[in-house]
C-alpha cells in the first residue's frame, strides 16, 4: 500500500501543547500544513504545490469570475 501523509508544524494557534490530539483536531489548521504525500506521491513540499501551476489556477480564477461578473450584467 501507499501512504497518504500529512506533516504539520506547530504554531502558535496549536498552544499550549499540553494535549497534541486535541490541537491538531481542534486547532490545527491549513497554515500549519508544510508537507502532504498522496497516495505515495509529494504532492506538497515546504508548502509549495509541486503537482498544479498555482499562478496559472489563479489567472483562470480570475478570467471566469470576471466573464460571470460580464455575463451576469448583460
Amino acid at each position: 500500500k501507499l501512504a497518504d501523509i500529512v506533516l504539520l508544524e506547530r504554531g502558535v494557534n496549536m498552544v499550549p501543547e499540553h494535549d497534541l490530539i486535541a490541537n491538531l483536531v481542534y486547532a490545527a489548521g491549513p497554515q500549519n500544513v508544510t508537507d502532504v504525500m498522496i497516495n505515495g506521491k509529494i504532492v506538497m513540499r515546504n508548502r509549495k504545490i509541486l503537482t498544479v501551476d498555482e499562478e496559472k489556477v489563479k489567472e483562470e480564477a480570475e478570467k471566469a469570475a470576471k466573464d460571470l461578473v460580464e455575463r451576469a450584467h448583460s
